[in-house]
């Protein structure tokens, strides 16, 4: 459809409005047509329209959100894109990039990314780094997200919540829970506090390793410090106390959740059910069936 009107109207002697292209790129992107929005900005750049910076942004978030994160290659059509039009890429451009590639778990690409920031002359901001942290991490690539966190620091970067918790969690997947801890406690020292993705985050850690004792010392200090538990903190501590034979701690902790309103996955219910008929507590498991229903 769109080739079309441009051929019509170059044989009509009609030269299109650089906004008459605006909201046909505009169309096309938010119905996913990424390839011909593509042209349609590489002849417009090729005519010498002057083109309006927002209108690569529009195209480049569209190719993330439409294309395939995990095969997609987004970081040569940014070459090309550039290359081929008058294309200079913004932070909020590369942070788009960023979180496109980290989705396809691809985190040693959102490095590259990062390095060619540097060339442009773009100051990452924590929001990137955090980014780029999640990526590395998911990639195991733990010794570069220390050198990613130290860097982010050098810069004066001040680590969010988020930040942290990303970093935890590597801390964590390496099973260094005290380390996790520790980071914890930095991050009071410099006012962030912690949520319950931190709580979370290192109580299924200390399960995972064995130390209920250490898990039920996350457990009470999130009642202390005020952070609220969710289904899943209830979930990690149920199933913990499954494992460790302690059904009667896990039905409380059941209860506990249905009195909170919170959701709880039908099949922890069943293991509670089974294990509590092992336990000959039979009253008690036929009280939870009706929350199955």
């Amino acid at each position: 459809m769109v080739p079309e009107i441009l051929l019509k109207a170059s044989r009509m002697g009609v030269r299109l409005e650089e906004s008459t292209f605006g909201i046909l790129i505009n169309a096309l992107c938010r119905i996913g047509e990424i390839d011909c929005a593509t042209e349609l900005v590489k002849h417009m750049s090729e005519d010498s329209f002057i083109i309006d910076p927002s209108l690569y942004s529009r195209l480049l978030s569209s190719v993330c959100k439409y294309k395939d994160s995990s095969r997609f290659d987004i970081i040569g059509y940014m070459e090309e894109l550039r290359r081929k039009t008058r294309f200079s890429p913004d932070l909020r451009d590369y942070t788009v990039v960023m979180r496109f590639l980290v989705e396809g778990g691809r985190g040693k690409e959102v490095v590259s990314v990062l390095n060619q920031m540097k060339c442009d002359r773009i100051e990452p901001d924590i929001v990137c780094y955090t980014i780029i942290l999640q990526g590395v991490v998911a990639d195991e690539s733990y010794t570069k997200a220390d050198k990613l966190f130290d860097e982010l620091l050098l810069l004066g970067l001040t680590p969010d919540v988020y930040t942290y918790n990303v970093y935890i969690n590597g801390l964590c997947k390496q099973k260094d829970i005290v380390g996790g801890v520790k980071m914890m406690s930095s991050m009071r020292k410099v006012g962030s506090e912690a949520n319950v993705v931190t709580y979370n985050i290192l109580v299924k850690a200390s399960v995972e390793v064995g130390n209920m004792s250490r898990a039920k010392s996350m457990w009470e200090e999130m009642e202390r410090n005020g952070v609220e538990r969710n289904s899943h903190t209830y979930d990690v501590m149920i199933k913990a106390f499954l494992e460790v034979d302690e059904v009667v701690s896990a039905h409380g902790l059941l209860e506990e959740a249905f009195n909170r309103n919170l959701v709880v996955k039908s099949s922890r219910i069943e293991q509670v059910i089974s294990r509590l008929c092992d336990k000959e507590l039979m009253d008690e498991a036929v009280e939870l069936i009706a929350h199955l229903v």
